[in-house]
């Protein structure tokens, strides 16, 4: 019964939650179900995952704020279940599975756990990953992190450094089925872009360019997300040194590590989601062992750090309950745009979010997207000038006041703007965004 109320508590809280389902869940389906070409006419430097796919999340029903937002809860519930399991096996104690829910709780949401992004599908994979790997099935531990692979490629680090762990251990076997599992989602997927033709594209963008281009995206983390590291890396640092036997939380910490580095290039707490799970484990394992020890000075210490830390993060929430990227000002902008164009129109959307394509069943120039991004723009600009000459937009949507990691829309994306100022004229505007119409 504890375990169902601490769900419905762990629903509950998301539901009141800002959701941020980010525009690329509603714009890549729908641009690949309405025939673009991922990798060649849709720019991604990203494996695939249920975006290019012919089964994809618009094919799947998934196409509104709240059918994502239910997606998310219900696989949070199924890691909190699986959480559980899994803190009985390692632990041998129903009160450190009671304790690792309770952790997960507490963590997924401070973790940006509202947030649905590539690492909210890693993260039930990965876990499911390690409950096998811990079954000792190992080919399925394997297959269900190269299920996870599809989503994000950095996950091939885990893959490869677990895969090298079991030779090293001499299980020569066991490392063969392990990676074979891992490899067989991507070779599948090698197979069906070869099929079509797209795996030099598919290469260059997944690889190529996350190895010498996408160097321009890189962030380093505020100093607000390290000091708020501060707290779980001492818990995750007092179980590996207080809780005996030290070697069965080895493996939670080692798994948690593993899944963190892919996200270290645009570093903040929804890119490393995957791991909360793991740091819940430790956290509620190590609560379990002090409450057997009688610690209670450590206990209260605790306790009292997560209270200043959750009520921290619950005081600088704001717009409880609705959705970012659908607030009313974009929705007004859709409808204004439906108002000034019909179902398959070519428009051009500069700035703004993409997903308006999607919301008002349009069409980028030239069927070529890509992100208006300062690392995409160096090798997409021309191409995106010369669909806008070729394939001219009746309608062209600008965000004047758009801003990516401090520069500003005006400095990366300066020829695009020359061009639509030298061709097209002000229509009417929304708040900062302009409406632009052909001077034809």
């Amino acid at each position: 019964m504890i375990f169902i109320l601490l769900q419905l508590l762990h629903a509950g809280i998301l539901l009141r939650l800002e959701s941020f389902i980010y525009p690329e869940f509603f714009v890549y389906p729908y641009l690949t179900l309405s025939g673009l070409v991922p990798y060649r006419q849709i720019i991604d430097q990203h494996f695939p995952g249920l975006f290019f796919l012919p089964v994809n999340f618009a094919s799947l029903g998934f196409n509104t704020p709240v059918s994502f937002r239910t997606l998310l809860i219900l696989m949070v519930l199924f890691q909190s279940a699986l959480i559980a399991v899994i803190a009985r096996r390692v632990s041998r104690s129903r009160l450190a599975a009671v304790f690792s829910v309770i952790a997960y709780t507490v963590w997924q949401p401070v973790f940006f756990g509202n947030h649905l992004w590539l690492e909210s599908f890693i993260s039930p994979l990965s876990l499911s990953a390690y409950f096998f790997w811990t079954g000792h099935n190992l080919f399925w531990s394997g297959l269900f992190l190269g299920l996870a692979v599809l989503f994000k490629q950095s996950l091939l680090l885990p893959l490869v450094c677990l895969t090298a762990y079991l030779l090293f251990r001499h299980r020569l076997v066991e490392a063969i089925r392990f990676f074979s599992g891992g490899l067989a989602p991507l070779f599948l997927i090698s197979v069906y872009f070869s099929a079509r033709g797209l795996f030099p594209d598919f290469f260059f963008w997944t690889v190529m360019f996350n190895l010498v281009y996408a160097v321009r995206s890189f962030s380093l983390p505020s100093l607000s997300i390290i000091l708020q590291l501060v707290l779980p890396v001492v818990l995750v640092i007092s179980s590996m040194i207080l809780v005996k036997p030290r070697h069965r939380l080895m493996g939670l910490a080692v798994w948690g590590l593993l899944l963190i580095p892919g996200g270290l290039s645009r570093f903040d707490f929804t890119r490393i989601q995957a791991a909360v799970p793991f740091l819940s484990l430790l956290t509620g394992i190590l609560l379990a062992y002090l409450i057997s020890k009688r610690k209670w000075s450590a206990l209260s210490l605790i306790a009292l750090c997560l209270g200043f830390y959750i009520g921290l993060f619950y005081l600088r929430q704001a717009n409880w309950g609705q959705y970012r990227f659908f607030n009313n000002e974009t929705l007004i902008l859709a409808e204004k745009i439906k108002t000034l164009s019909q179902p398959g129109d070519i428009i051009f959307l500069l700035g703004t979010q993409p997903h308006l394509y999607f919301l008002t069943r349009t069409l980028p120039p030239g069927n070529f997207f890509a992100y208006q991004l300062p690392w995409y723009l160096p090798l997409t600009t021309n191409r995106t000038l010369f669909t806008l000459a070729d394939d001219p937009p009746r309608l062209v949507i600008y965000d004047r006041s758009a801003v990516v990691d401090g520069l500003s829309i005006t400095e990366y994306a300066a020829p695009l703007i020359k061009y639509i100022e030298k061709y097209y004229q002000p229509q009417s505007r929304i708040g900062d965004t302009i409406l632009y119409e052909s001077r034809d």
